[in-house]
């Protein structure tokens, strides 16, 4: 196995000269470092990372605890992670908890033995005593969307109200009066947020709210079917639907087209997230969208922040949805 002495010796510097360009450190000639990393290449070395965290006592590992892996936001989220990490010398350990609390319990504890540098965490719930934990003990944490948490770590966020208000104001513009509203119910922060912005959108162009155009039900496209089969029920059916979810409005869908009309002929349907689907069913869905691989970015932009110790360390930093039309969507 090659050895960092053999790659001083083959360089004609000291071990010392060879453990500074391992740990970037400033002090050693552009020439100088070319020249050791070009006799690593040639000699195929591998750095022995376990024992350079023990001496530099920080790892170049990130944790990224997700609460579900099969939500369809988060492979983009994920890459615009591991992209940014890798920018910077990092791996990434991923995690999946699945809404568990025993299992997001074994990934924290796994974590702090492995002794990771920070961890991101895209988890929305009210009380993560095991991210608080790990945050207690110093290790650094950035939260990705917004919740109802007592936890003060930094966060990248999405302005969930806007968004809101955004997509009710373009079925607005349409010429759409009566807009339904399809959404998880209030134990989803970010939907409780976007129920805000559809009911400020509506005050504001003197539309009167009327409950019984907003329905809630578990996340799933048959959750989005039934809530969508209950407006269409009404005695007084939508116009207009804005699902807080791209699945639930997959499942208004079939539901619309299940009861022999058109969309959006008879009626418009707006989601949000931009998932792949969006793309594949016909009509192809409008919606809002943020950029996810921008929020892994930031996210792990703003956990360097803190493992620098950088004095001006960021709290956070919010992202805007943009509204993106496509079929689904027309004039009354």
């Amino acid at each position: 196995m090659v050895t960092i002495q053999d790659i001083a010796e083959q360089s004609g510097v000291s071990i010392g000269t060879v453990s500074r360009v391992l740990n970037s450190k400033p002090d050693v000639s552009p020439k100088t470092r070319e020249r050791i990393l070009e006799v690593m290449r040639e000699m195929d070395y591998r750095p022995n990372g376990i024992a350079r965290q023990l001496a530099q006592k920080k790892s170049r590992v990130i944790g990224f605890l997700a609460s579900d892996m099969m939500n369809p936001n988060f492979p983009e989220l994920a890459r615009g992670v591991v992209d940014e990490a890798r920018q910077h010398g990092y791996s990434v350990m991923f995690f999946d908890t699945r809404r568990n609390s025993e299992f997001e319990q074994e990934a924290t504890q796994i974590l702090e033995t492995e002794n990771v540098a920070g961890v991101v965490a895209p988890i929305q719930k009210k009380i993560s005593h095991d991210l608080a934990r790990l945050y207690s003990q110093k290790i650094p944490v950035v939260r990705i969307y917004q919740d109802e948490s007592s936890l003060t770590t930094p966060i990248v966020s999405l302005d969930n109200v806007e968004a809101g208000k955004a997509a009710t104001q373009h079925l607005l513009d349409l010429g759409h009066q009566d807009i339904g509203f399809i959404w998880r119910g209030p134990s989803s922060f970010s939907d409780s947020e976007r129920l805000k912005g559809y009911r400020l959108a509506l005050e504001k162009a003197n539309r009167p709210i009327k409950e019984e155009l907003i329905v809630d039900g578990p996340e799933g496209r048959e959750s989005g079917k039934h809530c969508m089969e209950k407006l269409l029920n009404l005695h007084t059916p939508p116009t207009a639907v804005f699902a807080s979810k791209d699945v639930l409005a997959i499942g208004a869908y079939d539901a619309i087209i299940d009861s022999g009309k058109s969309i959006p002929q008879d009626i418009s349907v707006l989601g949000h997230d931009d998932i792949e689907a969006c793309r594949l069913v016909r009509p192809q869905m409008s919606t809002m969208t943020t950029n996810r691989h921008k929020l892994g970015e930031a996210a792990v932009q703003m956990l360097l922040q803190q493992i620098d110790g950088d004095a001006e360390m960021e709290q956070e930093r919010i992202f805007t949805a943009e509204l993106i039309v496509r079929e689904s969507t027309s004039p009354l």
